[in-house]
């Protein structure tokens, strides 16, 4: 299931068209659901529990740990889990950071 500031949830194929433009998918399944299911393309893996600490790193840290640049505040940012609970609650975590 896939979250996001504009919409509560997105479909596969919204994330698609969303993809093409600037945005960060954020993937915040555990570890063992990426290596059972796999690794979704173009995104950054970030543990739900590690979020709220991800989004208040310095870039340099961020970029370092997940090989990603830093997404800003005004950033389009994108969360999946399996069943959008987890993603729900990033979006959350997100929006009381700041996050637009």
């Amino acid at each position: 299931r896939l979250c996001s500031e504009r919409e509560s949830s997105v479909s596969y194929q919204e994330l698609k068209d969303l993809k093409e433009g600037n945005i960060l998918h954020v993937d915040v399944r555990g570890r063992w659901e990426i290596d059972r299911d796999g690794k979704i393309p173009e995104s950054v893996e970030v543990l739900l529990k590690e979020l709220v600490e991800a989004l208040q790193m310095n870039a340099a840290d961020f970029k370092e740990q997940y090989n990603q640049k830093m997404p800003v505040k005004s950033d389009h940012v994108v969360f999946s889990c399996f069943a959008g609970t987890r993603s729900r609650q990033a979006l959350s975590f997100a929006t009381s950071l700041g996050f637009s």
